[in-house]
C-alpha cells in the first residue's frame, strides 16, 4: 500500500514563488494520499490571501511569528499527519509524478528514507544541471547534495533524529543528513533512490539571504564542531566543509583563518588537486582578495 505524504512548505514573504509551487502541487497525479502544510513564518506580503486561492488542494495554513526556515519546517512536521514527510521550498516545482515516485520507492524497497535526482535551475542565468543522489553506504561517507523536495522520510524517522537544527541558518539540510546517516548506520537497505529527476530545484545565481559569507562561515564551523567524530571518520566530507568555511573566511577578509582552513582541507583530502591549489593561493592575502572577492555569496563561486 502506498503511504500517505505530508508536504511541508515553509514560506516567508515569497507569495509569488509560493503560488508557483502550489500550482505544481495541483498537477500531482491522483492515487496518492497527501496533504499540504503551508507554514507562514511571519510574512507581511499577502501570503494568506495567496493560500486561500488554492481551496482545491488538501491544504492547511499555519501562521507563526518569524523564527526561520528550520523552525517553520519543524512546526509543519509537528502538525503533519502523513506517514512520510517531505519539504518543498517556495519556488521549487515538483513533477506530476513526484509523490507517486517517492511512494513507489518506499513500497518496493520497504524504505524509511527515499530520495531522487533533481533538476537544478539557476535564475536568472537559466543554467541547468541534474544533481544525482548517492545511496546505500555511500550516502553516509561521500559528499552528496541533500536538497528539500528531493527526499522524503517516515515521520517517525524525522522525529527520531530530532528534526531540523534551528541553531544554524545555512547548511541545515546537510546537518540533518548527517544525523540521518547516523540513525541509518548499518541499515542501508532502508534507503532507496532514483537517478531520474522529478523536481526542479530553483536557486538564485547570487545566493540567498541565508548564504552570506558570515552564515556560511559560522555554520560550517558549527558543523565541524558538532559532528567532529562523524567528520573524523570521513576525511573527504571534512575537507569539503573546511573548504566552504575557508572560502567564506576569505570573502570576509579573514585571511589567516582562510589559510588555516584551506591547508586543513588539503591535508584531509589531498586526492583533490583543487584543494592543493586553494591552499597555495591562500598564502597570499592579495591572491585571496582577487580570487574570493569580499562580500560574494554566489553558490556558483564557492570554489
Amino acid at each position: 500500500m502506498i503511504p500517505s505524504f505530508s508536504v511541508v512548505v515553509p514560506t516567508y514573504n515569497r507569495s509569488a514563488d509560493l503560488e508557483a509551487s502550489l500550482r505544481s502541487l495541483q498537477q500531482l497525479h491522483s492515487g496518492v494520499d497527501f496533504e499540504v502544510v503551508v507554514v507562514d513564518d511571519g510574512s507581511t506580503d499577502g501570503t494568506a490571501t495567496c493560500v486561500k486561492a488554492f481551496d482545491d488542494l488538501p491544504l492547511r495554513y499555519i501562521r507563526q511569528d518569524n523564527q526561520g526556515v528550520s523552525a517553520a519546517r519543524n512546526r509543519g512536521a509537528k502538525e503533519a499527519t502523513g506517514d512520510f514527510l517531505t519539504f518543498l521550498d517556495t519556488g521549487d516545482k515538483p513533477a506530476p509524478d513526484w509523490l507517486a515516485t517517492f511512494g513507489a520507492l518506499a513500497v518496493e524497497h520497504h524504505a524509511e528514507l527515499v530520495f531522487m535526482a533533481c533538476r537544478v535551475l539557476r535564475v536568472p542565468s537559466g543554467r541547468e544541471k541534474v544533481s544525482v543522489p548517492r545511496t546505500g553506504q555511500v550516502f553516509t561517507t561521500a559528499p552528496t547534495k541533500f536538497l528539500p523536495g528531493c527526499f522524503a522520510m517516515r515521520a517517525e524517522l524525522f522525529e527520531e533524529v530530532g528534526g531540523y537544527d534551528t541553531s544554524i541558518v545555512y547548511g541545515e539540510n546537510g546537518e540533518l543528513r548527517i544525523r540521518l546517516a547516523k540513525a541509518l548506520e548499518g541499515r542501508y537497505d532502508a534507503i532507496a533512490s532514483t537517478s531520474t529527476p522529478h523536481l526542479t530545484w530553483v536557486v538564485n545565481d547570487h545566493g540567498s539571504n541565508a548564504s552570506t559569507p558570515e552564515n556560511r562561515y559560522a555554520s560550517s564551523l558549527y558543523l565541524l564542531d558538532k559532528h567532529r567524530e562523524h567528520y573524523a571518520a570521513r576525511p573527504q566530507l571534512r575537507s569539503q566543509q573546511e573548504r566552504i568555511a575557508g572560502v567564506a573566511a576569505a570573502r570576509l577578509g579573514r585571511h589567516a583563518e582562510a589559510r588555516r582552513l584551506f591547508f586543513a582541507s588539503a591535508r584531509d583530502w589531498p586526492r583533490d588537486p583543487t584543494n592543493m591549489l586553494r591552499a597555495a593561493a591562500s598564502v597570499s592575502p592579495a591572491l585571496q582578495r582577487r580570487i574570493w572577492k569580499a562580500g560574494g555569496s554566489s553558490p556558483t563561486a564557492d570554489i
